[in-house]
């Protein structure tokens, strides 16, 4: 049996307390790797009636799971990582 590293194991954690719009912004910037403008926009056609959403907030999305996962790469990267880590836990949820 492959043991996981610890960091793994934290990151499963925070994986389950991800908002829905953080989740998103993991498979848009993460998986789909699209700027934070071009995420920005899909979350903005997603949800009208909430409030209205910036490359910035998209970004400050970004740099807050980086920094719970306490990564020393950039928010990009980090987004990526935990996507393909933990690929299905996104996909379960999609379908």
């Amino acid at each position: 049996m492959v043991k996981e590293p610890p960091q793994v194991r934290r990151w499963d954690d925070l994986v389950s307390r991800l908002t829905p719009r953080q989740r998103e912004v993991v498979i848009l910037v993460g998986r789909h790797r699209l700027s934070y403008k071009g995420a920005a926009r899909r979350l903005e056609n997603r949800y009208r009636e909430g409030e209205h959403l910036t490359p910035q907030t998209v970004r400050q999305y970004a740099n807050q799971i980086r920094d719970a996962m306490e990564s020393p790469l950039s928010p990009r990267d980090a987004l990526t990582e935990l996507y393909w880590v933990h690929e299905a836990a996104f996909v379960e949820e999609a379908a």
